[in-house]
């Protein structure tokens, strides 16, 4: 299932400890995203499958299943925070003490320690990083354990959307952090 079978081979080197370089993963994904949900929903291999659209393409769809969905966001959004940390640098992944009680994984730590937060395609208000994260990175750079937090919005490879709903850039704004909007196809400048 083209873009669905890079994700696979990806996560099946993550697995086995091998590294992963983002841009080769991307480029695997490419053939994929150009016709993915098309191709995801007629079962067929995009590399190897002409999709067309007659009635037999619309009649006879095969849905992803939620599995697949789930796998697909997480290594889209993995190859995002990949993509973002290459222009800004930092450490990836760095869990942070937020309270003595809690903690908030950054997906970016600079070295100047302002964490920034890689969200794919359009977030809401409700939700994990409404309802937990943005708190948690809130608490974290209250209490001096960052000295900044910022989020970079990436546009969705399978939906075009990108960016916060009015109510959360409305919720950012108030606590003071920043946000960016790449409204572009990013994944295509890591081949």
């Amino acid at each position: 299932m083209g873009g669905l079978n890079a994700a696979v081979s990806v996560g099946q080197e993550v697995a086995s400890g091998q590294s992963v370089s983002a841009g080769a993963a991307l480029s695997s994904f490419t053939a994929g995203f150009a016709i993915g949900p098309v191709a995801m929903l007629a079962g067929g291999d995009a590399e190897t499958t002409a999709v067309t659209n007659d009635e037999s393409t619309w009649t006879s769809a095969t849905p992803v299943t939620a599995s697949e969905q789930c796998s697909l966001a997480y290594y889209v959004g993995e190859m995002g925070r990949d993509y973002v940390n290459s222009a800004i640098g930092g450490k990836a992944e760095v869990s942070i003490q937020a309270t003595p009680y809690s903690s908030v994984n950054a997906d970016i730590l600079s070295n100047d320690g302002a964490a920034t937060e890689v969200k794919v395609g359009a977030v809401q208000a409700s939700g994990y990083f409404a309802e937990s994260e943005l708190p948690g990175y809130l608490a974290a750079r209250n209490s001096g354990a960052i000295s900044d937090f910022g989020v970079v919005f990436l546009k969705s490879p399978s939906t075009g959307l990108t960016g916060p709903s009015e109510l959360l850039g409305n919720m950012l704004g108030a606590n003071g952090v920043s946000y960016a909007r790449v409204p572009y196809d990013w994944w295509d400048a890591m081949q």
